[in-house]
């Protein structure tokens, strides 16, 4: 008789009384190198719902087949300890290289990866047997973002492998840096040291049941480095000032380069003209591959191109000096949009030089910059106000400001907050701003609402958001999910206890029945936000915030899921709100898929993961060249942002966000590094106190 998987369960729940008798140690032994059982594969930070999409794989490398009866799998290295420890039923057999994914959820592994578990922890899926509970620990596997260790057993308790990450700390085992959300950490090599940095890659798509060693090796997933060993560093302004404006100098002719590059600009702004049948020279007649050569590695090129028929030849030139650091300049959207689309490393750029910027014309613009996938505007001094400036920041583009040879321009563009002075003469730039004393601020950090004012009311609600607005704050940050029947709500957790009096997760419920929760409840981590005068707080739906923020503020609209962009790039559409909408996401994906259903969204890449110890310029061109092919700006962890990636993201027009920065302290120490803006939980404390100007 076949038995149904309720009635299995409860076969394995006996049998899981015989898994733990005996005389257990209190804690485990010191890991062996093993050869037999390694864990192959482990996500411990997953996109989007994290209860869902964890799971560990193991593989057998021996060559017979073992019997898994007893064996215990978790992250609890203590007897009696509150993390998990769960055993393999009776019977479970793995055979020589075959590998056994465990997951929390299978179902999460299905939607995320299109593989079936052979394992899971809790009943998501009938046919894929549950591990079995143990007296070792008392709860269950649920892998620390910050650190933790995997640990596999024998029913002797002898530990056949373990592995550990960031700050988890392993007897004998040497432990893996961490990798960013969504990544996993996969065993290279069948040959075990104990080291699980030198054990495990950073996989950037996770392979689960797949090995990247062995009889049925995938070669081609073993992920490729790519971190560059030629990466420019170009020179840093001296200067008082926290975060100095970029300085470009104005080629005009080929006998003064040398002139420019010993003024130490940052990068050289190059227009380029045809030239007979396929040239392309500057404005001086010098043919653009023969400056290329001269300002390789000592300054970033910026080529200005107005001519659409120079396109396919600057892009030859470009490949031929092996370059793809470069700006990609024009008045013409469509000419950067097909320079980026040749080579999504180039970076782009918008020139406006036509008079003032009306209300209307800044729109047009960051619409234009969008969808062309520029990161800057170019503007003249004429088009330039501190209110101009702050607009395109506040919607994620930075502003170069052309100075017309005259030093009372550049001047009053350093204090009006540009992130680049485009100058015929850098030496004067760098002379104006060598005046200004320590700890000078011209681009103050661009304050941004976490989830409202959630420390003066309650979270992710539009007594929250209205707060911020209220405040004056210009940029509010949220969370968006689809209900159950279809409708976009604001809610931060996938599932609904912190927040409000319901229980469960968003996903399963009508928006009628997530409307008829409190929305107000005291979260014991921050007692001091709890405001029990507010008894009618509810989830907000994502069309009451776009309509009550329109004309207000900028909206930063995380997707917390993926498979319903659609409905979110719809609806801000309708509500008229394109160029004031940033949507974000850990998810490259997710922004992609964003970028193809209407270009003029303004994108936000999220990352978190580890700080990098060495390296640190590789990793820096590494993650903005990450943001630059998404065409995003970065929303990164503030404690994993090093003065390397600021100084770099500066000069390639990359505008860097930390977050979620709550104390004062942090504050005034993120302002003081330069970080372009600062997402926080308490945007009171930013206006209030003398950390800003």
């Amino acid at each position: 008789m076949e038995l149904g998987k309720s009635s299995k369960k409860w076969l394995w729940s006996l049998m899981a009384a015989s898994l733990v008798t005996g005389n257990m140690p209190s804690v485990m032994a010191q890991s062996a190198v093993s050869k037999t059982l390694l864990i192959t594969e482990v996500v411990n930070d997953p996109l989007f719902d994290e209860s869902t999409g964890e799971f560990i794989e193991i593989t057998n490398i021996s060559n017979d087949s073992i019997d898994l009866s007893g064996y215990m799998i978790g992250d609890e290295e203590k007897r009696g300890g509150n993390e998990g420890m769960h055993a393999f039923p009776e019977g479970t057999l793995i055979e020589p290289y075959q590998t056994i994914v465990i997951s929390r959820y299978a179902d999460g592994i299905v939607e995320r990866h299109g593989v079936t578990p052979d394992f899971e922890l809790f009943d998501s899926m009938e046919d894929v047997p549950e591990l079995l509970p143990t007296d070792w620990a008392t709860g269950s596997i649920y892998l620390a973002n910050g650190g933790d260790h995997v640990i596999l057993m024998d029913p002797e308790y002898n530990v056949v492998d373990s592995m550990a990450y960031m700050d988890a700390k392993v007897p004998g085992v040497i432990s893996h840096p961490g990798v960013a959300g969504g990544h996993s950490m996969e065993r290279l090599t069948e040959k075990d040291t104990n080291d699980a940095s030198r054990d495990f890659v950073d996989q950037p798509k996770p392979t689960p049941g797949e090995l990247l060693f062995g009889p049925n090796a995938q070669k081609d997933k073993i992920p490729v480095s790519d971190l560059k060993d030629d990466v420019l560093i170009v020179p840093e302004p001296k200067t008082g000032i926290v975060l100095p404006p970029t300085v470009i100098a104005m080629y005009d002719k080929k006998s003064e380069l040398d002139t420019i590059l010993e003024a130490e600009a940052s990068s050289i702004f190059i227009p380029v003209k045809k030239s007979g049948k396929n040239g392309v020279v500057t404005q001086d007649g010098t043919s653009l591959d023969e400056v290329l050569e001269q300002i390789k590695g000592k300054a970033i090129p910026v080529i200005h191109i107005e001519d659409k028929k120079l396109v396919a030849e600057v892009d030859r030139l470009l490949q031929k000096e092996n370059l793809s650091d470069v700006h990609i300049v024009s008045s013409r959207p469509e000419i950067v949009r097909e320079m980026r689309e040749k080579n999504n490393e180039y970076r782009g750029a918008l020139v406006y030089i036509d008079g003032k910027l009306n209300e209307k014309k800044q729109k047009e613009l960051v619409r234009s910059a969008r969808s062309s996938r520029s990161n800057v505007v170019v503007l003249s001094q004429t088009a330039m106000t501190e209110d101009v400036i702050r607009y395109f920041r506040n919607r994620g583009l930075s502003v170069w400001g052309i100075d017309r040879a005259n030093k009372s321009q550049a001047s009053e563009m350093i204090e009006m907050g540009v992130a680049g002075v485009v100058s015929h003469d850098p030496k004067e730039v760098h002379e104006l701003l060598a005046a200004y004393p320590e700890k000078s601020i011209t681009q103050p950090p661009m304050v941004m609402a976490h989830r409202g004012i959630p420390s003066l009311k309650p979270e992710n609600t539009m007594y929250a958001f209205e707060e911020a607005m209220e405040l004056g704050v210009e940029i509010i940050e949220t969370d968006v999910h689809k209900t159950k029947d279809g409708h976009l709500v604001l809610i931060h957790d996938f599932d609904l206890e912190r927040t409000t009096n319901g229980t469960g997760k968003v996903k399963d419920f009508t928006l009628k029945e997530l409307r008829e929760l409190n929305a107000n409840k005291l979260d014991p981590a921050n007692p001091s936000w709890y405001q029990p005068e507010i008894t009618d707080a509810v989830i907000p739906t994502m069309d009451e915030l776009l309509e009550a923020a329109k004309g207000k503020a900028v909206l930063i609209l995380e997707a917390k899921g993926i498979g319903y962009e659609k409905e979110m790039a719809k609806a801000i559409k309708e509500h008229d709100m394109v160029e004031d909408v940033i949507v974000s996401s850990f998810s490259s994906e997710v922004l992609e898929r964003f970028a193809k259903l209407n270009p003029e969204l303004g994108l936000g890449f999220t990352l978190s993961g580890t700080k990098p110890k060495e390296q640190l310029e590789q990793y820096a061109e590494k993650q903005v060249t990450d943001a630059v092919q998404l065409n995003a700006q970065y929303f990164i962890n503030h404690q994993i942002v090093t003065p390397e990636l600021i100084r770099f993201a500066k000069h390639r027009g990359i505008i860097l966000t930390v977050y979620t920065v709550n104390e004062e302290a942090d504050m005034k120490r993120a302002t003081e590094a330069g970080v372009g803006g600062i997402i926080t939980d308490y945007a009171q404390k930013l206006y209030n106190t003398q950390i800003l100007p």
